[in-house]
C-alpha cells in the first residue's frame, strides 16, 4: 500500500525521523499519507494505539474514515471499524484511535496509555497553548515506551506564528523535518488544470494570499488576515 502513494507521500511515510511535519496544499494526499502511517505502525506494533487526532472526534472520522477504507479495501488488509469508538482494530489486535483534542478536557483523554506513534491533524487550527500542550505534556512522555513517531499535518495557517509554523520554518524555535507538496503532485486529482482555471476565475496572482496558502501550501504574511 505504501507503493501506491505518489512520490512526495511515499517520502514522508518513509521518512525515518521520530518528529516530522507534512505541509501541503488542499487535495494533494495529506490524509492518505497520514492514514499509510497509520497502518503502516498498526503492522510495526502489535496489539498497540496509535491515536489519529483532529479538532473533534467527528473532524477526525470525517477526514480518515474514508483514506483509510480505501487502503483497507484496495489491499486486503483486514481491518475492521468500530463506528461507536472511532477505532480501526488490525488482526494482531493493533489500533488506530480516530479522536479529537479541541479543548483541554478532550486533550486529557489522550493521557495514561502508552503509543506506538500519533498524528495530529491540521495542527494550525488548534489553539497554541493547547497544541504545546498536546504535544509536550500529553503525547511526548506516551510515546516515550516505543520511541514512536509524532507527525503533524495540515495546510498552513492563516497567520504566520505558533508553535506549528515554528516547526514547519524553525523561525523562533526547532524545526521538524518537513515535507511539503500540492495538488499538482497528486496523481488523482487534476491539479494543473484546476489551479489554472482558479487563479483566471478569480481573476488572482500566483501570489494571491489564499491561492499561495490553500492550494500551494505555503505560509504567506495576509494582512486581511488579520480580522481573524
Amino acid at each position: 500500500f505504501i507503493a501506491a502513494l505518489h512520490p512526495k507521500q511515499r517520502a514522508f511515510v518513509e521518512d525515518p525521523a521520530k518528529r516530522k511535519c507534512v505541509k501541503a496544499g488542499r487535495r494533494g494526499g495529506k490524509s492518505e499519507g497520514d492514514a499509510a502511517i497509520g497502518i503502516l505502525l498498526e503492522q510495526q506494533h502489535p496489539g498497540e494505539i496509535i491515536p489519529l487526532i483532529a479538532i473533534t472526534a467527528g473532524h477526525s472520522k470525517r477526514i480518515f474514515c474514508r483514506p483509510i477504507d480505501r487502503l483497507n479495501k484496495a489491499h486486503n488488509l483486514g481491518l475492521t471499524y468500530n463506528a461507536q469508538l472511532g477505532i480501526y482494530t488490525a488482526e494482531n489486535g493493533a489500533q488506530l484511535w480516530l479522536t479529537g483534542a479541541d479543548t483541554t478536557r478532550e486533550v486529557e483523554k489522550l493521557r495514561g496509555p502508552r503509543y506506538a506513534g500519533a498524528i495530529i491533524d491540521e495542527p494550525g487550527s488548534m489553539p497554541p497553548d493547547l497544541l504545546n500542550y498536546l504535544i509536550d505534556d500529553i503525547l511526548d512522555p506516551a510515546l516515550m515506551d516505543l520511541d514512536g513517531p509524532l507527525v503533524l499535518s495540515g495546510s498552513p495557517g492563516m497567520v504566520p506564528v505558533g508553535p506549528w509554523y515554528v516547526r514547519t520554518t524553525g523561525d523562533g524555535g526547532v524545526q521538524w523535518p518537513t515535507h511539503s507538496w500540492d495538488c499538482r503532485d497528486n496523481p488523482y486529482v487534476k491539479g494543473a488544470e484546476y489551479l489554472e482555471r482558479k487563479l483566471r476565475d478569480n481573476n488572482w496572482s500566483e501570489t494571491h494570499p489564499t491561492y499561495v496558502r490553500e492550494y500551494l501550501g505555503q505560509w504567506v504574511h495576509d494582512d486581511s488576515a488579520i480580522i481573524y
